[in-house]
């Protein structure tokens, strides 16, 4: 009884952390939240990432892209 004991508690965590990221990269694929919030709208970090997003967006619409670039 306590080797399958041994044996079944862990395949079944495993199983359950494979299930558990499964699901958030099939979210992610689709466009979804991650953490669960709903969106950015009920998130407190909201801000800070959309001023992120923008100012990356507006850089490379200006030519200004350094990601690649070494200084």
């Amino acid at each position: 009884m306590g080797i399958t004991l041994t044996i079944f508690i862990p395949v079944v965590l495993l199983a359950y952390a494979i299930w558990l990221v499964a699901g958030m990269v099939r979210r992610r694929r689709r466009g979804e939240s991650v953490c669960g919030c709903g969106g950015c709208a009920g998130c407190p970090m909201a801000e800070g990432c959309r001023l992120a997003k923008k100012q990356e967006q507006d850089a490379a619409a200006a030519g200004n892209d350094t990601k690649g670039e070494k200084e």
